[in-house]
């Protein structure tokens, strides 16, 4: 009775649609804004790349955050969408 109780219910679960969205990957770079006279002035452009399948996940609104960890004066990171 157990078998057949297992059998239906696989057979069932295995009719259901399935459906799967994710992101592939991505890439956060920096570069730092430097002066020639003066050399480095600690201002950082932050980039951020993601991989996504075209018809996967849509990426929500026009802003991502970076979350700093560890740094009290920096907690996030704002990065606007550019298509």
């Amino acid at each position: 009775m157990k078998k057949l109780f297992l059998i239906i219910l696989v057979t069932f679960i295995s009719l259901a649609p399935v459906k799967a969205s994710h992101l592939m990957g991505g890439e956060i770079t920096w570069t730092c804004i430097t002066n020639p006279a003066n050399g480095p002035v600690g201002l950082y452009i932050f980039t951020l790349k993601v991989y996504r399948d075209c018809n996967g996940i849509a990426i929500g609104g026009t802003t991502q955050t970076i979350i700093v960890h560890n740094n009290p004066l920096v907690p996030s990171i704002n990065v606007d969408l550019i298509p």
